[in-house]
């Protein structure tokens, strides 16, 4: 129970992944910055899922 594990250890099989995985979140992330959408807090997007949430639990029910 005492195993330390080393956190240098990469959760991708190989160089390839980790880079295509790299260029993926950076253009996310770039994205992001460029978008002139109005910010949405995370208040309004818990509401808003609760609200979803409830609405899909209310149809399973029928």
């Amino acid at each position: 129970m005492n195993e330390v594990f080393d956190p240098f250890v990469s959760e991708f099989d190989d160089a390839d992944m980790e880079q295509n995985y790299n260029e993926w979140l950076k253009n996310k992330v770039e994205q992001s910055i460029v978008d002139s959408r109005p910010s949405i807090s995370h208040d309004q997007v818990i509401e808003r899922m609760k609200q979803k949430r409830e609405e899909r639990l209310k149809n399973i029910d029928r």
